[in-house]
C-alpha cells in the first residue's frame, strides 16, 4: 500500500509462529527492512535490520514511522516521484546518522540538534545552467533577511483585525492563507480596536511595540519555505539530482516566529506534532524538558494549551536540551515534548563573530521556521477513531447487519450471559440514530418497599439511565452486531488507503501553491545571476508586491506619508521632515482611516519601555543637527537608518535592545507619521555616514 509516497506493507492475519509459515513468508518477514504492520489480533514486526520477538503491545497513539531506507529489490522504490529530502540527508549527514538509525533511536523519542557550519553559507548552491539548488536549506539561511522582510512587507498593507476575527479567518484574503498574529505577553491580542489604533495595521509599528509575531501556514506564503517544505516531502523542488532513498515524511507544513531581544513569543507548552525548528535570523536559548506530561498526545491533550496547566514537577524536573540554536541550526522535538524558547538581552558570543572577526553590536532578534509533521494525524488510534465515527455518524438510515444466524455463532463462545444470548433473534438492521431514552420503564419499577428488585425483573440485564431502564442485553446485542460488521470493513488495507488519501489531498492542495511560488522564485533569481544582483539584495524582499500596494500621487508620496514608509530600507536615508511634509503625511493617514472605515490611528509613537530612552535619542539627535544645519542655512544632513545603533550611547556593561528590525521598523512609522522624510535623488544633502563605515558596509 502506498502511504504518501511511502511503502507499507499490509500483514492482515499471518500466524507469526515460524513453524506455520512457509519460506517465502518468512524471507518477508525476518529479512525485509520495510516497514510492516499487523492488524487485529496477530503480532506485529516492525522495520529491524535483523529478526526481533513479535511483540503483543501495540501503541495506538505513536504514528506510523516513515518508512526506512529499503534494501529490499522487490520494494526498493514506493514511488518514481518520490525522492529522499536533500534536507534530511544533509543533517543526518553532519550528525554521522543514517535514516534509519535517526528513526530508531529519535524519532518520537527524544529531542536532537542538528548543528549549522557556518562555511556551508558561502558556499555556492546553485547551478544557473540548470536553474537549480543544491542546499536548499543552505541557501534559505544565506537569504534569511530576504525572507523576513518579504512576510513584513507582504503583510504590511494587511488587515490584522481579521486574525483575531475568528469568524473570518477561513475566508481572509490573500488566497486563504490566515493573517500573521500578534502576541505581547506570552498571549495573542485579541482586542481588534486596540490592534488597528496602536499599530494601523503595520507589522513594523506592532514590532516597533515589543510583540511578537506569528505566521501560520508560512509555506503558502513564503517561496523559500514552500521550497523548505516540498524538500522534505521528497518533492526535491529545483534540486539538482534526485535520490533513491526514503529519507522523507509524507506531510509538512511551517509557521514562521518573528521575536524581539530579550522576549519570549508563547509560555511552556507541548504540541501535538513533531517539530523540526529551523532557525533562520538571529538567534534563540531553547529549554526542551525531559519528563512527558502526556506521550504522544492528540490536539485535545496538548499541555500548556486549551486549559491544560503543565505540571509544576515537568518544569522543575530536568532538561533534555537547554541551548542556543544559532543561524542554520535545527531542533528536533518529538510531541508531548514540554517547550519554551527565549531572546537574549546580551550581545552574541564569539562563536557568532562575522567575517570581519567583530562580535555583533546588539542583542539578536529570532526569527525562526518551525516545519510541522503532523504525527498526530498518522496514529491507528486517531485514523480508526475517524473511520469508526464516519460510518457510525454518518450512516443514513439503519445499519445493515449479519445474518443473525452468523451473529449468533459468532457470539456464543464469547457471551457469558444467558439473557444476551437468548435475545439473539433475527435483527435485520438497527438505527443507530434513534435515541436510546426515554423507555416504558422508569427506574421506580426496579424497586419495592423492601429496595428488593422484583422477582420478574433480571437486574442483571437492565442499567439505570436518566431515571429510566436501559435493557442492556439487547444493547450489547446490537454492540455485538455493529462491531462484527466494522470488523469486516475496517482492515488495515482501509486504513491505509484512508490515510493515504488524506495525506495525498494535504500535498496536492499545499503543492500547488507552493510550487507556484517556488518557479517565480526560481526565475527571479535566475534572472539576476544573469543580468547581476539587486543593489541591495540584503534588505530588498524577495517580492515586490509591497512596495507597489500604493501607487505614488503626489510628489510628496516619495518622501513621506505611508506610500513612502513602504519603500524604506536599511540603505534609506532619511531626514527631519518640513511642516508642509509632516501635515501632507497627517493628511494621508486621516484620509486612508476614512476610505476604510477604521478609527484613527493613536497620535505619536508606540514603544516597547526596554527601548524608549534609545529611541529618543535616535530621533533626537537626528532633529538636532537638522536644527543646526538650518541655522547655519546649509543643505539638511540624512542619516542611514542601518546606521541608527550609532547614535545612541554606549553605556557600561549594557547593551541595547535595538536591532536592525527595530531601526527598520522604526524607520517606517516615522516616515508614514511626517516626523522623518526621506532622502530622495537629487536632494542636497550631507551624508552623516563615514567614509569609513561606508567602506566597510560595502565589504559585508
Amino acid at each position: 500500500i502506498l502511504l504518501g509516497d511511502q511503502q507499507i506493507k499490509i500483514i492482515s492475519s499471518i500466524d507469526m509462529d515460524d513453524t506455520k509459515m512457509d519460506d517465502k513468508t518468512k524471507t518477508i518477514l525476518h529479512d525485509s527492512t520495510d516497514t510492516t504492520i499487523a492488524f487485529a489480533g496477530t503480532a506485529k514486526k516492525q522495520k529491524h535490520d535483523s529478526p526481533r520477538p513479535a511483540s503483543k503491545v501495540v501503541s495506538a497513539v505513536s504514528s506510523f514511522a516513515p518508512a526506512p531506507a529499503s534494501t529490499s529489490s522487490s520494494l526498493a522504490s514506493a514511488s518514481a516521484s518520490a525522492s529522499a529530502s536533500a534536507i534530511m540527508e544533509s543533517l543526518l549527514k553532519s550528525s554521522g546518522m543514517d535514516w534509519n538509525e535517526f528513526l530508531e533511536t529519535i524519532w518520537e523519542t527524544k529531542c536532537h540538534r542538528f548543528a549549522f557550519h557556518k562555511e556551508k553559507l558561502s558556499s555556492e548552491c546553485y547551478n544557473i545552467n540548470t536553474n537549480t539548488c543544491s542546499n536548499v536549506w543552505s541557501e534559505t539561511v544565506r537569504r534569511g533577511w530576504n525572507v523576513l522582510r518579504q512576510l513584513m512587507d507582504d503583510e504590511y498593507s494587511y488587515d490584522l483585525v481579521r486574525a483575531v476575527d475568528m469568524s473570518t479567518m477561513s475566508a481572509s484574503a490573500n488566497e486563504g492563507v490566515a493573517p500573521p498574529l500578534l502576541f505581547r505577553d506570552l498571549r495573542p491580542m485579541d482586542d481588534p480596536e486596540e490592534i488597528q489604533r496602536l499599530y494601523n495595521n503595520s507589522l513594523y509599528a506592532a514590532y516597533l511595540a515589543g510583540t511578537s509575531i506569528v505566521w501560520n501556514h508560512v509555506d503558502l506564503k513564503s517561496p523559500r519555505v514552500a521550497a523548505l517544505c516540498e524538500d522534505l516531502q521528497g518533492g526535491r523542488v529545483g534540486v539538482e539530482q534526485a535520490s533513491d532513498g526514503s529519507c522523507f515524511f509524507p506531510h509538512a507544513y511551517a509557521n514562521a516566529y518573528l521575536t524581539p531581544p530579550n522576549s519570549q513569543t508563547v509560555p511552556p507548552h507541548a504540541d501535538d506534532r513533531d517539530v523540526l525548528v529551523f532557525q533562520l535570523v538571529g538567534h534563540k536559548y531553547w529549554k526542551v524538558y525531559r519528563e512527558t506530561p502526556i506521550r504522544h498526545p492528540y490536539p485535545h491533550e496538548q499541555a500548556g494549551k486549551s486549559g491544560i496547566a503543565v505540571p509544576d514537577s515537568v518544569l522543575e524536573g530536568p532538561l533534555a536540551f537547554d541551548g542556543c540554536l544559532r543561524e542554520g541550526d535545527v531542533l528536533y522535538i518529538p510531541r508531548g515534548m514540554v517547550h519554551e524558547a527565549t531572546t537574549s538581552n546580551t550581545t552574541r558570543d564569539d562563536k557568532d563573530n562575522d567575517d570581519d572577526g567583530n562580535v555583533a553590536a546588539a542583542p539578536d532578534l529570532s526569527f525562526h521556521i518551525t516545519v510541522a509533521l503532523a504525527t498526530h494525524d498518522w496514529t491507528l488510534g486517531g485514523n480508526l477513531s475517524q473511520v469508526i465515527q464516519r460510518k457510525l455518524m454518518n450512516s443514513v438510515g439503519a445499519l445493515v447487519l449479519p445474518s443473525a444466524t452468523s451473529i449468533a455463532s459468532t457470539s456464543t463462545s464469547t457471551s457469558t450471559s444467558p439473557t444476551i444470548s437468548n435475545k439473539k433473534t433475527s435483527l435485520g438492521s438497527i438505527n443507530l440514530r434513534r435515541s436510546l431514552l426515554p423507555t416504558a420503564r422508569a427506574t421506580s419499577t426496579l424497586i419495592m418497599d423492601n429496595n428488593a428488585p422484583a422477582a420478574d425483573t433480571p437486574s442483571t440485564s437492565f442499567s439505570s439511565c436518566g431515571g429510566f431502564l436501559l435493557d442492556t442485553a439487547a444493547i450489547q446485542n446490537k454492540i455485538d452486531a455493529v462491531f462484527e460488521r466494522l470488523q469486516t470493513e475496517i482492515t488495515a488495507e482501509s486504513i491505509a488507503k484512508d490515510l493515504n488519501h488524506r495525506i495525498e489531498t494535504h500535498n496536492l492542495r499545499a503543492s500547488e501553491k507552493r510550487k507556484t511560488l517556488i518557479t517565480t522564485m526560481l526565475r527571479t533569481e535566475k534572472e539576476e545571476r544573469t543580468t547581476g544582483p539587486r543593489s541591495e539584495p540584503e534588505t530588498k524582499s524577495s517580492s515586490n508586491t509591497s512596495t507597489s500596494t500604493i501607487q505614488q500621487q503626489h510628489p510628496m508620496d516619495s518622501t513621506v506619508g505611508p506610500v513612502a514608509a513602504k519603500n524604506v530600507s536599511l540603505e534609506t536615508r532619511i531626514r527631519a521632515s518640513t511642516p508642509v511634509e509632516r501635515e501632507y503625511a497627517q493628511k494621508m493617514l486621516l484620509s486612508r482611516a476614512a476610505s476604510s472605515g477604521s478609527s484613527p490611528p493613536a497620535a505619536g509613537l508606540n514603544v516597547r519601555d526596554e527601548i524608549g530612552d534609545d529611541v529618543a535619542e535616535i530621533i533626537t539627535k537626528i532633529k538636532a543637527a537638522a536644527a543646526t544645519i538650518t541655522t547655519q542655512q546649509t543643505t539638511a544632513v540624512a542619516f542611514r537608518v542601518g546606521d541608527f545603533q550609532k547614535l545612541i550611547p554606549k553605556k557600561e556593561n549594557t547593551h541595547s535592545l535595538v536591532c536592525n528590525l527595530t531601526s527598520l521598523s522604526l524607520a517606517k512609522r516615522v516616515v508614514e507619521l511626517g516626523a522623518f522624510a526621506i532622502v530622495v535623488e537629487g536632494d542636497d544633502e550631507d551624508d552623516a555616514e563615514t567614509s569609513e563605515t561606508a567602506t566597510k558596509r560595502k565589504r559585508i
